[in-house]
């Protein structure tokens, strides 16, 4: 199975935003830095998400980006992909990574230390997306915030099996986040709805190489 550098940040798309803007935002926050792209896009028709996979696909690709779409297994392997992000209802790990192979990454989203224990024994996911961690709109549906004693929780329990948190996160909090053990940021608003993307990706990109350094 493959890798990402720890730590990493991870860029999901905005669902309210149309093609055009996605594809705007993703060209200017992959600048100097290399965060993964993940594609999230429920709501498009099938011709609708690989048009625009193929459009990310090649923006990822010239600025040396790994790029991941969600549930799509079958975009993900059309448009070549770098792997396949799992909702927490969706296809089981072990069935998407015999589809998959095993050069493509597999992450999953979890919602419970229940659900990292039952994850991490099946050990088909090279990551597992864990939140949401603070207060946000668009993870309200999950339940109230895990917080950062249970994202802790969470890094110990899954062991070698990285844990990339969201929800709620940005430059404010993305320290303490970092310290509770977290090997990634995964973020939606912070980067998509920001005044200047490029901007922000590189603010999170130089906690992150502090982390690094300190890791």
């Amino acid at each position: 199975m493959r890798r990402l550098p720890e730590p990493f940040l991870c860029i999901i798309t905005d669902e309210a935003f149309d093609a055009e803007r996605i594809v705007s935002v993703i060209e200017h926050a992959c600048g100097n830095a290399r965060p993964v792209v993940q594609l999230r896009m429920r709501s498009m028709c099938g011709a609708e998400i690989f048009r625009l996979a193929e459009r990310l696909r090649a923006v990822t690709r010239a600025r040396g980006c790994c790029f991941m779409v969600h549930d799509r297994i079958d975009v993900a392997i059309a448009t070549d992909a770098d792997g396949v992000h799992l909702p927490g209802a969706g296809m089981s790990s072990t069935r998407a990574r015999t589809l998959i192979g095993s050069d493509r990454l597999l992450g999953r989203s979890v919602h419970s230390l229940e659900e990292v224990d039952r994850e991490t024994s099946l050990g088909a996911v090279d990551y597992l997306q864990f939140g949401p961690v603070f207060a946000t709109p668009s993870k309200a549906v999950y339940g109230e915030p895990q917080g950062l004693p249970r994202l802790a929780e969470a890094v110990t329990r899954a062991a070698a099996v990285p844990i990339v948190a969201v929800g709620g996160i940005s430059a404010r909090n993305a320290a303490e986040v970092l310290q509770a053990g977290a090997s990634g940021l995964a973020v939606i608003a912070t980067v998509m709805r920001a005044a200047d993307p490029f901007s922000a990706v590189r603010e999170l990109d130089a906690l992150l190489v502090r982390a690094r350094v300190e890791r």
